[in-house]
């Protein structure tokens, strides 16, 4: 690794699937490392993804030089369309046209290089910060900043073992304000409610029921209200494979 890469931070975000962080993180250390970046075979992705990677960029691009380019998103059909181009050309091997990726204009490139150069050079100024006790500061980050679930809780004997794909419903609203800006399900019962940061009526389900686990429907991660923790464990798997296909397809 280039000595003016020692300092990068990577975070990853995005609920609570091991496996899938565990994949990103060694496919990100791997490339800084100098393997190449693999390729990502064309998704059917739904109409909402692309509308949202076109907001993200549109939002970004005025602050980040190397999202200024003007390839065009493809519209949902390009899986066809891509399978139809490797057809004509006898299964060559080809590029995909509707890539995201910059065609390597020099122009690019060299705004690229300078954005990564100011970055860099903005890192290796950063002072450093003496420390008696380096070894207990950074134990103490990570402990400040890790979200470490449970592999086991005591009332995952208490989860409904019959759910009903019918009740397992991203777009339910809460059982006592109709939201649905951010609510999770009862795993004992069923019943939909709207987060603390909504107006708690989940949270009061359970104060009234002690029913202990719920599932939010924005990540799909499992919070034990007795435990006062996340959960990861098998027995999550059916309902949260209910979850996943409510609210993805």
């Amino acid at each position: 690794m280039s000595p003016k890469y020692e300092q990068i931070i990577m975070i990853f975000k995005g609920g609570y699937n091991l496996l899938s962080i565990s994949e990103s993180m060694a496919s990100c250390v791997s490339i800084l490392l100098g393997d190449r970046c693999p390729s990502i075979p064309p998704i059917n992705a739904k109409p909402k993804a692309y509308e949202s990677i076109r907001n993200v960029i549109k939002t970004h691009k005025k602050y980040w030089s190397c999202l200024k380019f003007d390839e065009k998103l493809p519209n949902c059909e390009f899986v066809k369309k891509f399978k139809s181009e490797r057809k004509q050309k006898n299964n060559s091997a080809t590029e995909n046209s509707y890539t995201l990726r910059s065609r390597n204009k020099p122009k690019e490139n060299e705004i690229v290089e300078q954005e990564q150069l100011k970055i860099s050079e903005a890192i290796s100024n950063i002072p450093e910060v003496p420390s008696e006790s380096s070894e207990a500061n950074d134990f103490d980050l990570l402990s400040a900043f890790s979200v470490i679930p449970l592999t086991f809780c005591p009332h995952l004997s208490e989860l409904n073992s019959n759910p009903d794909p019918r009740l397992i419903d991203v777009n339910r609203p809460c059982f006592k304000c109709n939201s649905i800006k951010e609510n999770w399900i009862c795993l004992s019962c069923f019943e939909c409610g709207c987060s603390r940061f909504v107006s708690e009526h989940m949270l009061e389900h359970h104060d009234s029921t002690q029913h202990p686990m719920v599932l939010s429907f924005s990540d799909l991660s499992v919070w034990c209200y007795i435990c006062e923790s996340y959960v990861h464990n098998d027995m999550l798997t059916q309902v949260k494979q209910m979850a996943y296909k409510s609210k993805f397809g």
